[in-house]
């Protein structure tokens, strides 16, 4: 049993150790689809991907956090979610929990704290999940930028993790936190007032 798992261990870390196969099932998803701004949709899942690097999630022999950061949407955003889950299945078994994790049914939950506080927990595949979410806040609000009712979503999810925490989550950076805290910690008017006045400062 013991050889049996090891060996099982050894094919699951190799065929998860690049992104090759989660970007190309990223882009098949995604080919059609485009951002607010008409910009293709994969310029998102790829630049939570750099986020991953760049705000110091990446490890040499851990390449799932950054593989969920490509295929975070591709479930959910999917014609044919099952066909996709099998892919990832195959390309890498032990990111599809935290896509699944992270797969918003708002039928199911509609209410987005709700479906927040199901990765507040201290399993590795709610750790991932809540690292690549906040990843994805955090590009939503830099790249598009949230309207008054996305960024009073996003503010009141931080507010949420904040009390369940006490604070920062443990599995944060602080660089990553630091940047939620700049772009979305305040409330909803000082928002609207900074935007205005950024607006007012362009003229």
């Amino acid at each position: 049993m013991k050889l049996l798992f090891e060996n099982w261990r050894k094919y699951i870390d190799e065929v998860c150790d690049d992104t090759e196969g989660a970007i190309n099932i990223a882009q098949d998803v995604h080919a059609t689809q485009t951002r607010r701004s008409g910009e293709p949709y994969f310029i998102h899942p790829e630049a939570v991907a750099k986020y991953v690097e760049f705000y110091g999630y990446s490890k040499q022999d851990d390449k799932i956090v950054e593989i969920v950061a490509y295929l975070h949407d591709s479930v959910e955003d999917a014609e044919d979610p099952e066909a996709v889950k099998a892919r990832i299945k195959e390309e890498c078994p032990e990111a599809l929990p935290v896509i699944l994790a992270l797969s918003h049914d708002k039928k199911i939950l509609p209410n987005y704290n709700d479906y927040i506080r199901t990765l507040l927990g201290d399993d590795l595949v709610s750790q991932r999940a809540l690292i690549i979410k906040l990843l994805d806040m955090l590009h939503n609000s830099q790249d598009v930028g949230p309207g008054d009712r996305q960024y009073k979503k996003y503010h009141e999810a931080l507010t949420s993790i904040q009390d369940h925490f006490g604070g920062k989550p443990p599995i944060l950076t602080d660089e990553h936190w630091n940047a939620l805290m700049d772009r979305l910690g305040k409330p909803s008017e000082e928002n609207i007032q900074d935007r205005a006045a950024e607006l007012e400062n362009k003229r």
